[in-house]
């Protein structure tokens, strides 16, 4: 570990052990890393910070923003800072535990086949289903030496550590952009169906366009709400990984204000990437089979500069971190040709991300 490096992880575990409010992250594509601290002690907090909102907002998950009263990037001279950081009061903790209900394989099954079966009644043609695993953890786990090994591993993804009294610890390594606003223009994306890559491009069934369609002009429906003038590019497969999805890249005409951007942003969520198609149905149908709320999982995060930048991602593949387990969030989307037992197969699969980085940490 060079120097720069070494002052980086001792004023990150400065951070989580005076419970401060923080965000440090990695952009995909990058390992350069920005972190984020509110100062406790200010009365005039920037406007730029870090934004995390719930899939749902309640009292007990409540929109977070942690102004950038410190921020610091690969640019910055990190030891300048050490001393200012270490100052910092410690900040109490709360005595309220979460209450997270977590699903065991049974349950899920029974709940999950109940749901497939009553697609059709309710004319719902796809939903996200989600559940929460929990991994014990020693009450020491190193979650800054974490941080920086998730950075190393998971490089196409961006990749966060981010704590606030209101909606605690949470890390999480997600693949998927929600709307990026720089220089005036605002851009998204409609992405769905999967298939896995079998050496060419994949041949695309008429629902799996029906359902990229339908996503597509719910975004484009958002963009006209919010008076946007856009422009859609033709559908494309991309690849991912293993797999290809269906794409269109969607982006404004003309200069779009950082309030009309925040503005679209909150009307586009919770997106049919997150739901289901039709959406109003398939959130209906989530509320009445998932047992657990969704807290950040399945929200959105990231940087806003009002000036500057917009940067925000779905929280997806993500994991809540307390004082001797983690709660992992893993879903996926249903249609009504899945099978229960494939669809848990999946989730295992989903839970690796994280999970083999708890392994490797603490076998090191």
């Amino acid at each position: 570990m060079n120097h720069q490096s070494h002052t980086m992880k001792s004023i990150l575990s400065a951070c989580i052990e005076k419970n401060l409010s923080f965000a440090i992250f990695s952009y995909p594509g990058t390992t350069e890393i920005e972190l984020i601290i509110e100062n406790p002690t200010s009365n005039h907090h920037q406007q730029a910070g870090f934004i995390l909102r719930p899939f749902e907002l309640s009292n007990e998950h409540p929109e977070v923003f942690i102004p950038a009263d410190f921020h610091l990037n690969s640019g910055s001279d990190w030891t300048k800072y050490v001393v200012k950081i270490l100052a910092l009061p410690r900040i109490k903790k709360s005595h309220n535990a979460p209450k997270i209900h977590f699903t065991d394989k049974d349950r899920y099954l029974v709940d999950l086949e109940k749901g497939i079966l009553s697609m059709p009644t309710l004319k719902v043609d796809k939903f996200i289903y989600s559940r929460i695993e929990k991994v014990d953890t020693t009450d020491d786990l190193d979650r800054a030496k974490l941080f920086f090994q998730v950075i190393e591993n998971q490089k196409t993804a961006f990749v966060y550590l981010v704590n606030h009294p209101q909606s605690g610890m949470w890390m999480g390594a997600t693949p998927e952009t929600l709307t990026s606003w720089k220089g005036g223009t605002i851009s998204t994306m409609s992405l769905a169906g999967t298939q896995p890559d079998l050496g060419g491009l994949p041949l695309w069934e008429q629902k799996e366009k029906e359902e990229q369609d339908y996503v597509t002009k719910y975004i484009e429906t958002c963009f006209s709400k919010n008076r946007i003038p856009y422009q859609t590019e033709e559908t494309k497969s991309i690849k991912a990984g293993p797999v290809y999805h269906l794409q269109n890249a969607i982006s404004s005409l003309g200069k779009v204000s950082f309030i009309q951007a925040l503005h679209l942003t909150q009307s586009m969520h919770p997106t049919p990437a997150i739901c289901g198609v039709p959406l109003p149905r398939a959130k209906n149908l989530i509320r009445a089979l998932e047992k657990h709320e969704r807290a950040y999982y399945t929200g959105y995060l990231g940087f806003i500069n009002p000036h500057k930048e917009v940067q925000l991602f779905v929280n997806l593949r993500c994991m809540q971190i307390l004082s001797n387990y983690v709660a992992l969030y893993l879903g996926g989307g249903i249609t009504s040709k899945s099978v229960a037992e494939k669809e848990w197969e999946e989730t295992v699969l989903k839970s690796q991300t994280l999970l083999n980085e708890l392994e490797s940490l603490s076998a090191k």
